[in-house]
């Protein structure tokens, strides 16, 4: 039986399982980076073990958080994946976006924009500097408008250099903000289904509650004699020998902010 978890949390109580799942039997929603890849593939190999889970929405398989530990699975062969299932829909899951912040003034940054956006006037594509704000249309369904969306940002590195990557629209002077068009939950879900994945770092999901640092060796997973329920026993079973530690608050880990309200770790 798959591990099951109930935590109180802001937006009431959160339910998730903890088990590992087939890898051919998910669906990401959202491209991986290839050089991104080939650092995880190395990590994985050289300890042995999957460090973090995949977050996936039990009823849709979508993938929602953990692109690339996927692609790594797949890559190096494993049967399964460690993930933490959640239902997305649950009201305190939100699902955000990246936005990007350029060194540049505002003029160059309208020129590029106006040059190569399909539309300009009303939309959600958001150019924002210290002192203006404008909105450009993308036209087309939303993986679409983030297409177009990425290749104005490459655009932007060509012409300025790499971008930080931020989650307020807040700049100083000379900075320009990128902000894409939001996206729902819908839209994740449809993307998946429909195998029209978005651009890499399009979405940035904030859970009630994040599984951090599971260290399952891949050994586990990579053993295909294991059916489901027999793999759901070896993985509860090795959890079951470990201490479970709840941290609370937002923290900063190994480079990395998690807005999360509560993190969870094995010991």
């Amino acid at each position: 039986m798959p591990l099951v978890y109930t935590l109180p949390t802001k937006s009431g109580k959160f339910s998730f399982k903890i088990l590992p799942i087939k890898i051919s039997s998910l669906r990401p929603h959202e491209e991986t980076i290839p050089q991104e890849t080939e650092k995880l593939i190395k990590g994985f190999q050289k300890n042995g073990v999957q460090k973090n889970p995949i977050i996936v929405d039990e009823s849709s398989l979508t993938i929602l958080d953990g692109m690339h530990r996927f692609e790594v699975a797949k890559k190096i062969g494993l049967e399964f994946v460690l993930a933490m299932c959640v239902d997305y829909f649950f009201k305190g899951i939100e699902v955000k976006t990246w936005n990007r912040v350029f060194d540049c003034e505002l003029k160059e940054a309208l020129r590029i924009v106006e040059q190569n956006a399909e539309q300009v006037g009303k939309g959600d594509f958001l150019l924002k500097s210290k002192s203006f704000s404008i909105k450009f249309e993308l036209s087309g369904d939303k993986v679409t408008q983030y297409r177009k969306f990425s290749k104005l940002v490459e655009l932007f590195k060509q012409n300025f250099g790499e971008p930080r990557f931020a989650t307020s629209t807040k700049s100083k002077k000379d900075e320009i903000v990128l902000v894409p068009p939001p996206i729902t939950k819908i839209d994740v879900i449809q993307s998946a289904q429909q195998g029209k994945l978005f651009p890499p770092k399009s979405t940035r999901h904030v859970f009630p509650v994040r599984l951090l640092l599971a260290q399952i060796p891949i050994k586990l997973l990579a053993n295909k004699k294991l059916d489901q329920e027999s793999a759901d026993d070896a993985v509860s079973a090795y959890f079951r020998s470990l201490d479970l530690v709840l941290v609370k608050g937002k923290s900063m880990l190994e480079g990395r902010r998690y807005d999360e309200e509560n993190l969870l770790f094995f010991i």
